[in-house]
């Protein structure tokens, strides 16, 4: 799928949910600092259908207006939420709101952990910019590489990850691999976890 095709579907996603906010003044400055960002965009490119759409703002303001806003949200209509925290907002159809950081579209790709999450769509330049061409290699290839392991705030859920992309495709570039397991260790992840990952790597030998 193209660039601009992809655009397109983005920009209707976000139009869906800017559609469901009844006042105006709030509607105008979502719009203005909505990003879209993550492994949706990778699927669009590969042709497949995302799992959800993970909608991101550039800053902490208009972060604290959407988490003041869904506090008193009427749950009754057709856009529904399936969960509320202090981190997203998530809705029964797919998307959700990531209410843990904010930024523009750089910054953000610095709290993730994946290289083929690293790709960005601007509602307001209605532009997809990427970190590098290595991005766009990783998402054709369907190849998983790491960037900083540090970052990473919860590895448990990472290493689930790890399986289920593996689950669906992909492969894990070595290094990648065994960094993320060092990392783990010295972290004191659980064991467990820790061995289903090692074991799940050679019975699939990706």
């Amino acid at each position: 799928m193209t660039f601009s095709e992809i655009s397109n579907i983005l920009d209707d996603v976000v139009n869906q949910w800017l559609d469901s906010i009844d006042n105006e003044e709030l509607r105008n400055t979502f719009a203005e600092n909505v990003l879209v960002a993550g492994g949706s965009i990778g699927s669009l490119i590969r042709n497949e259908t995302p799992n959800d759409y993970d909608l991101f703002f550039r800053n902490q303001e208009t972060v604290n207006l959407i988490s003041n806003y869904y506090q008193q949200y009427d749950n009754s209509g057709n856009f529904r939420i399936i969960t509320i925290t202090e981190n997203a907002v998530t809705f029964e159809n797919g998307i959700q709101l990531i209410l843990k950081y904010s930024g523009d579209l750089k910054q953000l790709w610095n709290n993730f952990d994946f290289r083929h999450t690293k790709i960005g769509f601007d509602y307001r330049t209605k532009q997809i910019q990427y970190d590098n061409q290595a991005v766009l290699d990783s998402i054709n290839n369907k190849q998983l590489f790491y960037e900083d392991f540090n970052k990473v705030n919860n590895l448990d859920l990472t290493l689930e990850r790890v399986i289920k992309l593996i689950n669906r495709g992909w492969g894990i570039n070595r290094p990648s691999y065994l960094t993320l397991l060092k990392t783990y260790s010295e972290k004191g992840g659980d064991l467990n976890k820790y061995k289903e990952l090692t074991t799940f790597i050679i019975q699939n030998d990706v």
